[in-house]
């Protein structure tokens, strides 16, 4: 993975950026440059894209197009903050940047507020360096909500969208849009109005509770289904299992998952899927070979189906409770504030992230993965960001498990401190893992995978309106 530490070309920082524009002598920025940090930015070199906007930075404030671009390279960097006070500079200065409006499109939809992306997405296809990147996040914004017919127009009003896109990925769009077009008649994800909050239990693994819990389809018990925050799409089926339920195929879906790099399979409709004393109507799901689910389980529950509510996973009691999305108070109201660890910020881009911060440096995003036994950091910011304040006596050799299954070599330490919001822990194990061909499959930076040996020690609370995640001590 390349480093999501980045060296900076300029000693300016953020809020020196911002007082430039304070003076009134911001100066257009030639093209050659811009074009060069477009292509870093399409290139996923986020790190190039920031050292070629800091170098401009240097002889001239950055004019909106410019600024924009800096916080497109700051948001791929997992910089929120920072990425936020950059392109609302940028709209400062030209309300009107639809760069501008494409990075606070992707701020928006990783915080969960669907309304201010669309608005922001509506702008950010105007663009003509990123036309197609907006069109793909603005379609799959809408796809992701359960709108499949307008993300169906939003495809089809812009037939220039595959001009945009490798020939590669041509035959997979094309199939997307007839899974797309299969689900426009209806609306998906329909819940009962009257509905407001559900418990699920969790399935027993030996004298604990296993991440797994028992769902029905279309009226017929369906076996064991495993709930991964770390899939970002809604539910992922086996064959023999769709098979048997004689579910149609429609199209075609590839979806990221840390753990497996993408699950690729047949679309299929569930006209009823329940789990409690929940009923949801027309949910979408991914069909795929019986091999790529390996634990015995008949499916996933992925963080596309998740985030429709406020949730609690509670390992110690084997439950999982579900409020509806306007209703997290009723997941609020249960936390104990004596008991809450911590309160981190959730950004959703779209796997869940937390910022934590090792051994007292800066925070860096780090992805929610329950599927992961151990908390991994990535082996260049470790190089490059702890190692150099690190004994090296005390780094041993270990050979661990990391994204896809796969046993790597890597390193063993630990960490004299961690901390997520408030919360600080003292002499953590950790695993250095090369995770850059998941970065590659994300298109982002991450630091590293807070994994279940750290998460379930507490009573988790989702609270996707927020977006935050709380820790409760049990």
């Amino acid at each position: 993975m390349k480093s999501i530490c980045f060296r900076f070309v300029t000693l300016l920082t953020v809020p020196v950026f911002l007082c430039c524009f304070s003076s009134g002598l911001v100066m257009a920025v030639q093209d050659g440059p811009l074009d060069e940090i477009e292509r870093a930015l399409k290139n996923d070199s986020a790190e190039e894209a920031l050292q070629l906007s800091e170098s401009l930075a240097a002889f001239s404030p950055l004019d909106a197009e410019a600024q924009a671009l800096y916080g497109l390279a700051l948001l791929r960097s997992g910089r929120y903050k920072d990425a936020e006070s950059a392109l609302l500079a940028a709209l400062g200065l030209d309300e009107q940047c639809v760069e501008a409006h494409l990075g606070m499109g992707r701020l928006a939809a990783g915080m969960n507020r669907h309304e201010r992306a669309v608005m922001h997405f509506r702008e950010a296809v105007k663009s003509g360096r990123f036309r197609g990147e907006a069109l793909r996040d603005f379609g799959g914004l809408l796809a992701d909500s359960g709108d499949f017919s307008a993300a169906l127009q939003v495809a089809e009003a812009a037939p220039s969208l595959l001009d945009y896109l490798g020939d590669e990925a041509v035959t997979g769009i094309r199939r997307t849009l007839e899974f797309y077009r299969y689900l426009a008649d209806e609306p998906c994800f329909q819940i009962s109005a009257s509905f407001q909050k559900t418990t699920i239990d969790l399935v027993p693994r030996g004298d604990d509770f296993d991440t797994v819990i028992m769902l029905s389809i279309n009226g017929e018990e369906s076996g064991p289904f495993r709930v991964d925050m770390a899939y970002s799409g809604y539910l992922v089926l086996r064959k023999s299992l769709a098979d048997s339920l004689g579910l149609e195929r429609f199209g075609s879906l590839s979806v990221q998952n840390p753990g497996v790099g993408a699950y690729s399979g047949e679309g299929t409709l569930i006209e009823s899927l329940g789990l409690g004393g929940l009923t949801i109507s027309r949910v979408p799901a991914i069909v795929v070979a019986d091999s790529e689910l390996a634990d015995g389980t008949q499916g996933i529950v992925g963080i596309g189906f998740l985030k429709r509510f406020s949730f609690t996973l509670d390992i110690s009691e084997g439950i999982l409770q579900l409020a509806r999305g306007d209703r997290s108070d009723l997941i609020i109201l249960k936390i104990d504030p004596e008991r809450a660890a911590a309160r981190a910020p959730l950004f959703l881009g779209p796997l869940p992230e937390i910022l934590v911060s090792i051994n007292g440096g800066g925070d860096a995003p780090y992805l929610i993965d329950l599927e992961s036994e151990t908390t991994i950091v990535d082996s260049l910011w470790f190089d490059e960001q702890i190692a150099p304040g690190f004994p090296e006596r005390t780094i041993a050799k270990a050979t661990a498990r990391g994204p896809g299954g796969v046993m790597q070599q890597g390193r063993l330490f630990s960490a004299e401190k961690l901390k997520v919001s408030a919360l600080v822990l003292g002499d953590v194990p950790l695993v250095v893992l090369d995770l850059s061909k998941l970065e590659m499959g994300m298109r982002r930076k991450v630091a590293g995978i807070i994994g279940r040996d750290i998460l379930l020690r507490f009573r988790l609370h989702f609270i996707l309106s927020q977006p935050e995640l709380i820790l409760e001590v049990p």
